[in-house]
């Protein structure tokens, strides 16, 4: 999975906003979809709390890029 993670200013600096970007997609049938949504509704309520914290206390660790093992494992081979 590929996912930047990286904070941005907001209220003139007064605060750091966490955001993170996944691009990934996912390949579900219609039913399974409410289910699925109303728990990532939930977790993203939990997280967005702990990493406003973290963008505030230490926002260089959610300026990152991360890519998948495999990805780079078939860049060596080419």
């Amino acid at each position: 999975m590929h996912f930047r993670t990286s904070t941005f200013p907001v209220l003139d600096g007064e605060y750091n906003f966490p955001h993170f970007q996944f691009n990934e997609g996912l390949h579900l049938e219609k039913s399974e979809l409410l289910a699925l949504e109303q728990m990532l509704r939930w977790l993203l309520q939990k997280m967005s709390k702990f990493f406003f914290q973290v963008a505030q206390n230490n926002p260089e660790m959610l300026e990152r890029y991360k890519s998948p093992h495999s990805s780079e494992a078939e860049g060596n081979d080419a």
